[in-house]
């Protein structure tokens, strides 16, 4: 199955009745811009009024970050958070069981280069809503934010 068969059908169908989602699908747009696959608002409770953007990526069994996660997505992500925005990578990583991980900007791209580090969250088997949505609704620590915006005006953007 495809990327958009597997990670896309599982948030729609998990995280739909929690969030409005508007996907983007001009492919070559996409990825010529690094425009996430999903933009996301919240429909009630803690999520109401908080909106961000999901970024999908099937993940091979090893776990490293796949080549189609692209610079130009990862730059999305931390200008984005850099702006103030919520960016969150979705993956499903081809393994037995399943295993689905989160990751938010920094941590997207550490993994991206290669670097050793945990995602924001992991689950085997189930799709994780529950831990996705609390991620979603929590704020991004300001610290990681300076952090964000530090490397990217220490590398002129």
């Amino acid at each position: 199955m495809t990327e958009a068969s597997q990670v896309r059908a599982a948030l729609r169908r998990h995280l739909g009745p929690h969030l409005r989602l508007v996907p983007f699908s001009e492919p070559q747009a996409v990825r010529r811009t690094g425009v996430p696959d999903h933009y996301w608002i919240g429909k009630a409770g803690a999520l109401r009024g908080v909106s961000g953007w999901i970024e999908s990526k099937l993940i091979p069994a090893n776990g490293a970050a796949p080549e189609h996660f692209t610079l130009e997505q990862e730059m999305w992500g931390r200008e984005e958070v850099a702006a103030g925005g919520r960016w969150h990578l979705l993956g499903l990583v081809e393994s037995r069981p399943a295993r689905w991980v989160l990751y938010d900007a920094p941590r997207g791209r550490a993994w991206r280069e290669g670097i050793a580090n945990d995602p924001l969250l992991a689950v085997s088997g189930r799709f994780p809503t529950r831990e996705i949505l609390r991620e979603f609704g929590g704020a991004l620590a300001e610290r990681e934010r300076r952090a964000v915006r530090a490397e990217l005006m220490q590398e002129g953007l």
